[in-house]
C-alpha cells in the first residue's frame, strides 16, 4: 500500500487510516515544490490617439517598465489596464506593483500634438506651417529596485509636420509621427516602440502610430510601428493610433505581462494562461482593475 497522507501521527494508506510514529515512516511522497519567488513583468499603459482630421499626426507609443528577476510572495496584487486613447485624447495609465506607465500623447488636428509619455505628432498646419509634436518625459530612464535590474522607458517626442516641393513640383506633406517607447517621431515617421519576447514570442510594444502623408492633395496614412496603428492596421499593445482620421485612429490598449518558472501554474489571473517550455505566462489586457494571485 502507498503512503497518501502523513497527518501528525497517521497515516492514510490507501482511504483507510492507520495510526503510526513518524519513526516508522520508511517512505513517503516528496512535498510540493515551493512556489516561484522571482517574476518577468512588462508593464504597457495605453497608447495616445491619433488626430482626427486627415491633415493629422499620429498617436504617441506608451510608457514601458521592464521587470527581471522581481521577487514576489504568496498573496493578492491589484494591477489596472489602461486603455488606448480614442482619437483626440491620450492614453490611459497602467499600474502594477507601484509602478505606472503613462498612457501615450494624441496626435495633434493642425495644432501642436499632445505631451505624454511619449509625444503625439503634430498636424500639417495651415499653409503648411510649421507644428511642433508633443514633447515626451525623456528616454531610457534606468530604474533601480532592490532584487531586480530592468530599465523603463519613458516618451520621445512627437514629430513636426514638414511641406516639401520637389522638381518637377510635386508637393509632399508629412505629419507628424507619434514618439515611441524608444525612437523619435519624425516628419512622415513613426518612433519605434520597444520589442520583447516575454511571452514566448517576439511582439512589439508602444510604437508611435503612422503619419498622414499628403502628395498632391491625395492623403494615405503610413505604417506604424511596434504595434503602432496605420496603413498596417490597428493599434495594439500601447501603440499610437493612425494619423490623418482613419479606422485605425484608436490607440492600442494598455497590456501587463507575468512570466515566471515552474512545474505547476501557481498563480492565477489574466486573459491568457499557458505554458511556454518551463515557464508560465499570464497575461492581462481587459481595460480596468484585475487581480493576479500567487499561492
Amino acid at each position: 500500500m502507498g503512503l497518501i497522507y502523513l497527518n501528525n501521527n497517521y497515516v492514510i494508506l490507501n482511504g483507510s487510516m492507520d495510526q503510526t510514529k513518524d519513526t516508522d515512516l520508511v517512505a513517503f511522497l516528496p512535498p510540493p515544490p515551493p512556489p516561484p519567488d522571482t517574476f518577468k513583468v512588462l508593464i504597457v499603459g495605453g497608447g495616445g490617439g491619433g488626430a482626427s482630421s486627415g491633415s493629422g499626426g499620429s498617436g504617441g507609443g506608451s510608457q514601458i517598465y521592464y521587470l527581471s528577476g522581481y521577487t514576489l510572495t504568496d498573496g493578492t496584487y491589484s494591477l489596472t489596464i489602461g486603455s488606448g486613447g480614442a482619437s483626440g485624447a491620450n492614453g490611459g495609465t497602467t499600474s502594477f506593483l507601484g509602478f505606472t506607465a503613462t498612457g501615450g500623447g494624441y496626435g495633434g488636428s493642425n495644432w501642436n500634438g499632445a505631451n505624454g509619455a511619449n509625444g503625439g505628432g503634430a498636424g500639417f498646419g495651415a499653409f503648411g506651417l510649421t507644428r511642433t509634436g508633443g514633447i515626451g518625459n525623456g528616454c531610457c530612464n534606468q530604474l533601480t529596485h532592490i532584487g531586480w535590474d530592468g530599465p523603463g522607458w519613458g516618451g520621445l517626442d512627437g514629430g513636426c509636420s514638414f511641406t516639401i516641393d520637389t522638381d518637377p513640383p510635386v508637393q509632399y506633406t508629412y505629419a507628424g509621427g507619434g514618439g515611441g517607447a524608444t525612437g523619435l517621431g519624425g516628419s512622415g515617421v513613426a518612433g519605434d516602440g520597444f520589442s520583447s519576447s516575454i511571452t514566448g514570442s517576439a511582439l512589439g510594444y508602444a510604437g508611435g502610430g503612422g503619419p498622414a502623408v499628403i502628395m498632391n492633395s491625395i492623403w494615405s496614412v503610413k505604417n506604424g510601428t511596434h504595434g503602432g496603428g496605420g496603413a498596417n492596421g490597428d493599434a495594439v499593445r500601447g501603440g499610437g493610433g493612425s494619423g490623418g482620421g482613419g479606422t485605425e485612429a484608436t490607440g492600442g490598449n494598455g497590456i501587463i505581462t507575468i512570466r515566471y518558472t515552474h512545474p505547476l501554474q501557481s498563480a492565477s489571473g489574466g486573459d491568457s494562461i499557458y505554458q511556454d517550455g518551463t515557464d508560465w505566462v499570464h497575461i492581462f489586457n481587459t481595460t480596468g482593475t484585475n487581480d493576479f494571485i500567487i499561492y
